[in-house]
């Protein structure tokens, strides 16, 4: 998967799915480089909407919010390999090269990069490493080896890669009511809004004079009254866009705001 919560991630990643995964939402913590070997993935974040294909190689943003499905082709599987550039990674590369760290980003979120055949050579090299034959000292090569592949191929992409600007204070109340419908947590949500947890929370309830966990479930439930009862779309679909985790949850929860299951409204 191209998105992750977890602080301590592998460099390299590879995924492999036989069946439609709407992934988790998930905070994009690290920059994300990733080669499509084989179905279509398609990415959504406040910024955009983007569809993508086997053969196409992709850079994703770090510090955003966005939900990804990947789609295996008939018949087959979804497959492809990931390279998470981390902070520090690119700190280090920065300096042993001599590049200036970047303006603040304002380009797309997702970019697609060129299509070459030594994006293509690259991702085949990754094979041994899907099955964990590998140690710090080589991942922390081919990390190095895919961004100097960006800087030969998609010098454009620096602009993305080299910015090392943290999240600036965002107004609250226009952040949360566009980024409800993704299922993040709540330190992530201080993070990419400029605050400490404690500020953020200390902020929130001044202005929606609720917690946040509180707000954003009967935010979400709200939306998610709207989607069924005025757009009419399957339950299966409204609870992921949502931000519910599971079909469960939200049932449950519905019920209990509404006084009646999701499928009779």
């Amino acid at each position: 998967m191209p998105v992750a919560k977890d602080k301590d991630l592998p460099r390299l990643r590879y995924s492999c799915y036989t069946e439609k995964s709407r992934e988790m939402d998930a905070f994009v913590q690290d920059h994300v480089f990733t080669r499509i070997l084989s179905g279509n993935m398609l990415i959504n974040t406040t910024n955009g909407s983007y569809t993508f294909s086997a053969g196409n190689t992709i850079l994703i943003k770090r510090n955003q919010l966005a939900k990804v499905v990947q789609l295996p082709p008939p018949n087959g599987e979804f497959k492809s390999v990931s390279v998470y550039f981390d902070r520090q990674a690119l700190s280090d590369f920065s300096k042993e090269n001599r590049i200036a760290p970047a303006e603040s980003y304002q380009g797309e979120s997702v970019l697609l990069l060129r299509s070459n055949t030594l994006y293509e050579s690259y991702a085949s090299s990754l094979a041994a490493y899907q099955q964990g034959e590998t140690s710090q000292g080589l991942t922390g090569l081919k990390v190095k080896e895919a961004l100097m592949l960006i800087l030969h191929l998609d010098q454009d992409a620096s602009a993305l890669l080299f910015d090392f600007h943290e999240p600036e204070k965002e107004d609250l109340e226009n952040y949360m009511n566009t980024h409800f419908r993704f299922n993040a947590e709540i330190k992530h949500f201080a993070y990419l809004t400029g605050r400490s947890p404690a500020t953020f929370k200390r902020d929130f309830a001044k202005i929606f004079n609720a917690s946040p966990g509180s707000w954003l479930q009967k935010r979400r439930l709200k939306e998610a009254y709207y989607l069924i009862k005025e757009k009419r779309m399957k339950i299966s679909e409204v609870y992921p866009e949502t931000g519910f985790e599971d079909l469960s949850h939200f049932s449950f929860a519905f019920k209990k705001a509404f006084g009646k299951s999701p499928s009779l409204i």
